[in-house]
């Protein structure tokens, strides 16, 4: 008997809860992939305005002669925007599918909001109206 062997799944768990779960389904909020893109790509970006405020983005780069640095950047950011334009059209296909299928799709998937509906808008008339 090994002492490193795997634990197996209990059937209670297997039963009722999916361990694992298919990347986009037809029920999926819309442009889920693109927003998920979004956060990933912000979340990058966030940090290389901190390394570049610290100084650490000056120091590699500075310091770095066979200019290495700069091409991997380069070739990260580059290919972060495709796979974001790649995201946004995968989630245009999504609605396309959804609606040819005839799947109930939220009020705002194919336009944007109005302005009212906005939660901002909605914010700035509490403030012009304080007596409500």
């Amino acid at each position: 008997m090994s002492i490193l062997r795997r634990p197996r799944p209990s059937p209670a768990l297997s039963a009722h809860a999916p361990l694992s779960r298919p990347a986009l389904i037809a029920d999926d909020p819309p442009y889920l992939s693109f927003h998920l893109w979004m956060l990933v790509a912000l979340a990058s970006a966030f940090a290389m305005f901190v390394a570049w405020k610290s100084g650490g983005l000056a120091f590699v780069v500075i310091n770095d002669s066979t200019y290495i640095s700069e091409a991997i950047l380069l070739f990260f950011w580059s290919t972060t925007l495709y796979c974001g334009r790649r995201a946004f059209r995968l989630s245009r296909e999504l609605l396309a599918v959804q609606q040819f299928a005839g799947l109930p799709l939220a009020a705002d998937a194919l336009a944007p909001a109005q302005a009212s509906q906005t939660w901002s808008s909605q914010v700035l008339a509490r403030h012009a109206n304080p007596q409500d």
